[in-house]
């Protein structure tokens, strides 16, 4: 057999040295190689006598899937594979996996191991072959978080910018919370670089605290009153590259969290 190198790893925030086993690239090939950028299905439509199709948008349908092999330096006992086993295989949803690989800039994917068998050198049992499959055509960023603190009780107005560095060419929809101060009853975001789209909440109570998961479309309020009829529904979003934002309030904090998208083997 061909040289090999290996990769530490992180999965479902236990480190594989744990279990002394670590992913192995065989034969010396990238480690994504066989990985290309996602496939878009384009939605358009062709109009009688014209000679050019209508775009309706597209859309990105084949999640990010990829070969994997898991091997160990020691033979691994029974005992060894059914802990690696139950770690690693056989998960009731996505978990978190991160390659300890420099080019990878702290990226991870949100995946799943599936089709495990067994990885057999020299007739002697060292580990795993699967795959690895995610839940979008993406990696993911670390965490980024934009937070401000103001002090006092009064109307702020504050400028500043969030770059969108995602791979992917499509809107970002970070998750944002925000505390109003003494004075506060509303709070406004104007994106600038969004045709001046408002991210808005109206009729709050003074000192009260929302978390909104733009994702999941959820908003949750400090007091436990249901504040989705006090929003006008246009979710924060960041569009591909600089946003210029514009919040208005009684403000005392505000946290914007967001993952960009980060293309893998593309």
């Amino acid at each position: 057999m061909s040289s090999f190198y290996t990769y530490d790893f992180l999965f479902d925030n236990v480190p594989s040295q744990t279990y002394n086993i670590q992913i192995a690239n065989f034969d010396g090939g990238g480690l994504f190689s066989g990985v290309g950028a996602p496939d878009a299905s384009i939605h358009s439509q062709k109009v009688y006598r014209q000679d050019k199709e209508y775009y309706f948008g597209r859309s990105l349908d084949t999640v990010l899937e990829f070969p994997i092999s898991f091997a160990s330096k020691n033979v691994l006992s029974g005992m060894d594979r059914a802990l690696i086993s139950k770690w690693l295989f056989g998960r009731s949803g996505y978990k978190k996996f991160q390659i300890i690989q420099d080019d990878l800039n702290g990226a991870w994917f949100n995946c799943m191991f599936i089709n495990p068998t067994p990885l057999y050198v020299g007739n002697i049992n060292r580990g795993f072959t699967a795959r690895c499959k995610c839940d979008s055509p993406y990696a993911y960023s670390p965490l980024r978080t934009v937070s401000r603190t103001f002090s006092g009780n009064n109307i702020i107005t504050y400028d500043f910018t969030i770059y969108n560095d995602s791979d992917n060419d499509d809107y970002l929809y970070p998750n944002i919370s925000f505390e109003l101060n003494t004075v506060g009853n509303s709070f406004s975001m104007v994106n600038s670089d969004d045709d001046d789209r408002e991210f808005l909440f109206t009729g709050l109570l003074a000192s009260e605290k929302i978390v909104i998961d733009s994702t999941l479309q959820t908003v949750t309020s400090s007091t436990g009153l249901l504040r989705l009829s006090n929003f006008n529904k246009h979710w924060l979003r960041l569009v591909p590259g600089i946003n210029h934002l514009h919040v208005e309030s009684g403000i005392g904090t505000f946290t914007i969290t967001y993952y960009n998208r980060v293309a893998v083997g593309a």
